[in-house]
């Protein structure tokens, strides 16, 4: 759970001593600064330790006016029945309101909620632009999305780089507009579903990953194998026994025997696993070559 603060990006489940410090935009979608989550209770008490951390400031036209772009990640891991693990993803933003700072009057009220080194009119006035220019790199991604653009300028923006599996191709993306409906923001209102419009005829396909997929298959192969070989050696056992044959060194008419015995040891007891192990050896060498 992070902020996009001004040009910086802030976790929101640090302890209070670190909550301020940047972070890397791949520190958040590595996993690197995730939280475990074993239960509901806990994640409610992260979720509500978030949202009282988030920046928050007066303006004319809203008291406690989100100064950041917050973001959500949820991992989910689950485990197959035949011991696969399936990994999903769900991105949820509450976006900054696009603001316009002449409407706003832009001051600093009793209800911030941050000790910042700057608490005044050009602080805010610098936060406002950094909202708005990430919905503007958001408002670009989508429209290259639309367009069906080689390109998707992901990169142009904190927020966006951190949305990118979220936006186009493997997912399925919902977007929620919220608009005023009086007459003095009409304005406002209809650039917003302007946007959400834009928004709704991008087209996304949520399926299996086939990297993921064949990495999880060979990871069940290779476990498939770790057994046959255990229950391969548990079974296989030597086994001596007597046989004859041609002694290669024998020529006619010279004294002594032409045949001879031998005592012989080979490996019995796992024929069927030893077969089932070579089909397994060879189908793992197809996931690799």
């Amino acid at each position: 759970m992070v902020e996009v603060y001004g040009d910086s990006i802030t976790s929101l489940l640090e302890p209070e001593q670190e909550a301020t410090k940047p972070i890397q935009t791949m520190a958040v979608t590595s996993g690197r600064c995730s939280v475990k989550v074993e239960d509901l209770k806990t994640l409610e008490t992260l979720l509500i330790q978030g949202v009282e951390r988030r920046r928050r400031a007066s303006t004319l036209m809203n008291e406690r006016s989100s100064r950041a772009h917050l973001i959500l990640m949820l991992h989910l891991t689950k485990t197959l029945n035949d011991g696969r693990r399936r990994v999903s993803y769900l991105t949820l933003a509450d976006l900054g309101g696009a603001e316009q700072v002449s409407r706003s009057l832009l001051v600093y009220g009793k209800d911030a909620t941050r000790k910042d080194p700057m608490l005044d009119t050009d602080s805010r006035m610098t936060e406002a632009i950094y909202i708005n220019l990430g919905l503007l790199a958001l408002r670009n991604c989508v429209r290259a999305l639309l367009e069906s653009s080689p390109h998707v300028p992901y990169s142009r923006s904190k927020l966006t780089s951190m949305l990118k599996k979220a936006l186009g191709g493997n997912c399925f993306t919902t977007v929620l507009v919220t608009c005023s409906s009086e007459t003095k923001h009409a304005l406002q209102t209809i650039e917003s579903l302007r946007f959400g419009s834009a928004c709704s005829r991008v087209s996304n396909a949520a399926e299996s990953n086939p990297v993921e997929v064949a990495v999880e298959a060979l990871q069940a192969l290779n476990r498939e194998i770790e057994e046959l070989e255990e229950a391969i050696k548990q079974k296989e056992r030597w086994e001596t026994g007597t046989a004859t044959r041609i002694d290669p060194r024998y020529q006619d008419g010279e004294v002594g025997a032409k045949e001879e015995r031998v005592t012989t040891s080979t490996i019995v007891g796992a024929e069927a696993e030893r077969e089932k192990l070579g089909i397994l050896l060879a189908r793992r060498d197809i996931l690799t070559s």
